[in-house]
């Protein structure tokens, strides 16, 4: 969605397909731009019914390319009704792990020949998929200008949540599941509470998902006082000024939005070794080695803020992860494709 609201060739006209209902937000979006949005049958559950629809698609809509973004070999299923159209076919690979190992052995480069052109959001994803084939990399690009440090929106949230300016602040963003792992986190911040050098902490956990529940019984368990879930939230860039570090001890990851917008805002970044080393942008992240209490709240009461944060941000920008950059490229992506230029080896 940040690609299609920063979208500036007026020439290129969108549809989606996915198999969620849409928020009333994102419909007013579309309709105002005449975007077409398909509500397809989940591809696990009922999959011939998927792709019957994708086939009645293509040969209704004809588009000239179509986009899939996955992490696997899996993609076959998605590209299948538009290998013998005339569409020209781009996929695109977010990630490092997928549900379907063997399938993606077996399958990844027969998928890389039948595609005109392979993306990735990272090198690491890229060469995880497409292995010795060429592929470009596209940038997890963000409204930088939204994620600039800004003090006075830290003095007046910290307020709200009635955090002192003395205080140190994690901030976790992100599903509530087993990929993000935030039980370590809690796990690791009941040590920190017992290890108390005199300096207070606050954890903000920022999202939802099916593991909710689960966490707020753990937290109540602990006895930790100082951890706020907050749910899904819509101000995400100004509750990166209240933190000082941005935790995420996921079990998969490449390279999460969140870790650009954290960086850019000047926060920095204590994750785990699922995170790229692509994604330390300011050279100051933290990659604990392991999962257990003992590292992660070694890590955390050792870390040192970013001094800087204006100075974080500017480097950022300077790296190319402004929005409207990427949007450039991948736009100029779509119009190479349907000039025929853009060809894979």
């Amino acid at each position: 969605m940040n690609y299609y609201r920063n979208s500036i060739n007026d020439n290129i006209s969108y549809s989606f397909v996915g198999d969620k209902k849409i928020a009333e937000g994102i419909k007013k979006e579309f309709d105002a731009r005449e975007a077409k949005y398909y509500i397809a049958k989940n591809r696990k559950k009922n999959f011939l019914n998927y792709i019957y629809m994708l086939i009645r698609l293509s040969k209704k809509e004809k588009y000239d390319i179509v986009h899939v973004h996955g992490n696997s070999a899996t993609m076959l299923i998605d590209i299948f009704p538009f290998i013998f159209s005339k569409t020209k076919i781009i996929i695109h690979v977010h990630n490092t792990k997928n549900d379907y190992p063997l399938f993606n052995k077996i399958f990844k480069l027969f998928l890389s020949s039948l595609v005109d052109a392979r993306l990735s959001a990272s090198s690491c994803a890229g060469e995880k998929l497409y292995g010795p084939l060429d592929f470009t990399v596209i940038k997890n690009g963000i409204s930088i200008d939204n994620f600039e440090f800004n003090a006075i929106i830290r003095d007046q949230y910290r307020r709200e949540f009635n955090i002192s300016n003395s205080d140190i602040v994690y901030i976790n963003v992100g599903a509530l599941s087993e990929q993000k792992n935030q039980e370590i986190l809690l796990e690791s911040f009941k040590e920190l509470e017992i290890r108390n050098n005199g300096v207070s902490r606050y954890l903000l956990i920022v999202g939802d998902g099916n593991k909710r529940e689960h966490l707020l019984e753990l937290k109540d368990n602990l006895g930790l006082k100082n951890v706020l879930f907050l749910g899904i939230r819509d101000d995400v860039s100004q509750l990166l000024n209240v933190a000082d570090f941005l935790v995420m001890p996921s079990k998969w990851e490449a390279f999460p939005v969140i870790s650009i917008e954290a960086q850019a805002n000047g926060v920095r970044q204590i994750v785990s070794q699922a995170f790229t080393k692509e994604t330390d942008l300011l050279g100051n992240s933290i990659f604990v080695k392991d999962y257990s209490t003992k590292e992660w709240s070694n890590a955390m009461l050792g870390a040192q803020a970013t001094t800087d944060r204006h100075e974080a941000f500017k480097l950022v920008k300077e790296k190319g992860y402004s929005i409207k950059d990427c949007v450039k490229e991948l736009e100029n992506i779509y119009l190479k494709a349907f000039e025929g230029k853009l060809k894979s080896d």
